[in-house]
């Protein structure tokens, strides 16, 4: 199991240099590659396959068929970030990057 996991939300990512080192982080090996709902057009945007999808797809029309998943209801009194960081602690991971 990865002890390190990145976690992209829903952000504009304008900005190159920093479009190329999350590509480059999303690289690495022994890492979760975590969707946390809207962040999941990131993933599509470079081409990179997320090991696991988080949120409620508010943000998202849907997901590939084959791409793992937890999906979260509407109404609810925490966010999919905090969803997607309780999924991590449960599974052990000791790192995570957010982005």
């Amino acid at each position: 199991m990865s002890r390190k996991a990145i976690l992209v939300g829903a952000a504009p990512f304008r900005d190159r240099s920093a479009r190329v080192r999350l590509k480059v982080a999303l690289r690495e090996r022994d890492v979760l590659r975590v969707a946390v709902d809207g962040g999941y057009e990131i993933f599509r945007s470079l081409r990179v396959k997320p090991d696991l999808y988080v949120g409620d797809l508010d943000s998202v029309r849907r997901i590939q068929g084959d791409v793992p998943a937890v999906f979260l209801p509407h109404e609810k009194s925490y966010s999919d970030l905090r969803a997607a960081l309780e999924i991590c602690a449960e599974l052990g991971i000791e790192h995570v990057e957010a982005w």
